[in-house]
């Protein structure tokens, strides 16, 4: 979904009045600023449970294939340095939502430990069950904290 600034933001303001909401947050033996680093970094994918191959689109826009088969296109929206929080939006995918954005916020608990916040917020497709979607974003969510804890370790 490629849309203007100005459409984007008023689609925006939709999928935030009117999205599904998805959550999760642990924390990790993994120092913050090091992670900080490699999420804000958009060409790396080591933080994406199971993507294998990235390819930059340009203007903040990459294309990541995973181990599944599956690829989707994304673009880093924002980031911000000074409160340790990214944003993101999936463009395509074959998740059956129209929109989807992703925040990821990082805190320091203690030296060498990291609390990780994602939230998520995404518009079903016509014809899909808001009910059935949010379960299976809430179970993949489920199997990305017990990924990023054990993956992220130092």
């Amino acid at each position: 979904m490629d849309l203007s600034p100005d459409v984007y933001q008023i689609a925006r303001e939709i999928l935030y009045r009117d999205g599904i909401r998805s959550h999760f947050q642990l924390e990790m033996d993994f120092p913050m600023e090091d992670y900080w680093a490699i999420i804000t970094n958009w060409e790396n994918i080591t933080w994406v449970m199971d993507a294998i191959k990235q390819e930059q689109l340009g203007e903040q826009i990459r294309r990541l294939s995973f181990s599944t088969g599956t690829t989707l296109r994304e673009r880093l929206m924002s980031t911000d340095a000074a409160t340790h929080v990214l944003v993101y939006a999936v463009l395509e995918s074959p998740m059956p939502a129209k929109m989807y954005e992703g925040t990821v916020t990082i805190k320091e608990t203690a030296p060498g430990k990291t609390f990780l916040t994602y939230d998520a917020v995404y518009i079903p497709k016509d014809g899909v069950d808001p009910a059935k979607l949010k379960a299976s974003v809430d179970l993949n969510f489920t199997h990305r904290v017990a990924w990023t804890v054990a993956t992220f370790k130092k």
